[in-house]
This record gives C-alpha cells, structure tokens and sequence, in this order.
C-alpha cells in the first residue's frame, strides 16, 4: 500500500497537536468518527506499540457501531473495498506490517520529540 506525501504531512500535524495538547484527555473528531479519526487512531496505537490485531479489531467496532448512522446493515467502505477484493481487515492488516509507521511519518515531519510526547501521553491513558 502506498503511503501519500501528502496525507502523512496533514497526519503529522494531527499528531503534533496530539503531542503539544496540554495535560489530560485529548479528542480526535471527524464527521462519522471512523475514518479520518480511525487513521489518527491506528497511528497512535501503532506508535505506541500496539499490537496489529489488537488495531484492526478496534477499527473494526467502529463499523459496527456505524450500522445506526448509515440506516442499513450495509457499510459502505466495506461495500467500496470487497469490489476491490479486500476487507477492512486485509487493507489495515497490509498497511500495519508492510509500511513503517514510524519512519514514515518522520519523513513527513515528525519530530522525534513529538514521536516521545505520543508514547507518553498513550502509555499515561492506559
């Protein structure tokens, strides 16, 4: 899967915001909660040394829970990926153990003391 220059520049800035939020809880919001959110989401737990079916499954329950928002049991990511032969699962599976994570968004810009902040604000929530 590739990564876009593009998009792991805006999620740096995400992230650095995450890193810079003064003490306490820090909320991460898109329109539906699950797809700009999910991948801010999938990073912090990746950087964070989360296992990759613990991300995946976690993903996951965002679907599920969507099913009301979407008025069907259908979920339209869900429909767009199997016309393309996939499953949420394989696409996050490949991306969690075939991109570096880490480097990648170092490329982009984040700073390795921003990198520091994500791991301890995480390992402090849990």
């Amino acid at each position: 899967m590739a990564c876009r220059p593009a998009k792991a520049g805006r999620c740096v800035s995400a992230l650095t915001a995450i890193a810079d939020a003064g003490p306490g809880g820090v909320l991460v919001h898109c329109g539906i909660g699950r797809d700009r959110t999910g991948l801010i989401a999938l990073l912090v737990l990746a950087l964070a040394g989360v296992t990759t079916d613990a991300i995946v499954e976690d993903y996951a329950l965002s679907g599920d829970r969507l099913r009301t928002h979407f008025g069907r049991d259908d979920d339209p990511v869900v429909e767009r990926l199997a016309e393309h032969g996939t499953t949420i699962h394989e696409v996050l599976s490949d991306l969690l153990t075939t991109v570096d994570i880490e480097d990648t968004l170092r490329v982009a810009g984040l700073k390795p003391d921003r990198l520091t902040a994500i791991r301890a604000r995480i390992s402090m929530s849990g």
